[in-house]
């Protein structure tokens, strides 16, 4: 017999002494139910209590309420994200990666409890949107919060500006450079600039590095929301502050090391609020759901049990 059951047979026996020495009183059937509750719930005070969570298991990089994230899952969105293979990306990107994950989770799991679809592409989407209701429908935004909107963003409500332009690229990493590496042409590229800011002709230099034209320009004159498109962020902010004339220092993107050659610059003109005004409001909008979205999420994570494994930050 188990201390357990030994002390379960003892409290009984006390408990049916105390309510049996009375004479002529009977043990009713609800002081027995009684009993038998106390009786029990004093046993599972002698019972081992489950230990809490504290280790990431192997093959997962979090738990996030218990619920685990993939390792291989962690990679293959990093991968995804950064379009580089994982080993090659820094430690920032991986934990902003991580960090993303993590929210996205926080969201499924309140998509959860609020009986929305838990595989919906939409969970984010649909729960900012609810949050950004209810915000509205307490303080719908005035046309003095949307001036004040556009004066606090000035800068961002411009009209078009223009650039011609070429972009020309050292690749590294496809079979017709197998033997480059990323320092080799960081280091050509330099050189190449040096010479073109110097004087020599863009042919010239082009066929003594191995340049190319990326495709990513016709060389004609091109709108800035064309360009932003055709070359994408990270290039396009490099050439946007460029003047007539000017040549880049070398810029690394995951296909090679790529160099703009700006031929001519209109920069962009400020614009008036009311030529503005639709573009104000859904910025307004759109700034009012990221809002409504990090604050639940900072909720979400204030009350969650995050662990991450060993080596891991978001």
């Amino acid at each position: 017999m188990t201390q357990v059951d030994i002390f379960q047979s003892k409290s009984m026996n006390r408990i049916f002494a105390v309510l049996t020495q009375r004479p002529g009183r009977t043990v009713a059937l609800p002081l027995l139910g009684i009993a038998t509750g106390l009786s029990l719930a004093l046993a599972n005070l002698l019972m081992p209590v489950a230990r809490p969570v504290t280790v990431v298991p192997a093959g997962y990089v979090a738990l996030v309420n218990h619920r685990p994230i993939l390792m291989n899952d962690f990679i293959a969105q990093t991968e995804k994200i950064t379009n580089m293979p994982f080993g090659q990306t820094t430690a920032a990107q991986r934990s902003q990666v991580l960090h993303d994950m993590i929210d996205e989770e926080l969201m499924v799991q309140r998509a959860m409890a609020l009986d929305l679809p838990e595989q919906s592409d939409e969970v984010r989407t649909e729960l900012v949107n609810s949050l950004t209701s209810i915000v509205f429908s307490q303080r719908p935004p005035t046309e003095k919060d949307l001036i004040a909107f556009f004066n606090a963003n000035h800068a961002h409500y411009l009209g078009d500006g223009q650039m011609r332009f070429h972009d020309i690229v050292l690749h590294v990493g496809s079979y017709q450079d197998v033997d480059q590496t990323f320092d080799q042409a960081q280091v050509d590229a330099a050189e190449a600039v040096y010479q073109l800011r110097a004087g020599t002709p863009l042919d010239a230099v082009m066929e003594h590095f191995g340049f190319v034209n990326s495709g990513h320009t016709s060389g004609d004159d091109e709108f800035d929301f064309a360009v932003k498109l055709h070359i994408g962020e990270a290039l396009f902010d490099v050439a946007s502050k460029l003047t007539d004339g000017e040549i880049s220092d070398p810029v690394r993107t995951s296909d090679g090391i790529h160099v703009i050659i700006m031929e001519q610059r209109i920069p962009p003109q400020p614009a008036d609020y009311a030529s503005k005004r639709q573009s104000v409001y859904s910025d307004y909008v759109m700034a009012a759901q990221h809002k409504a979205e990090q604050d639940n999420l900072k909720f979400l994570r204030a009350n969650a049990q995050i662990l991450l494994a060993p080596g891991q930050s978001d």
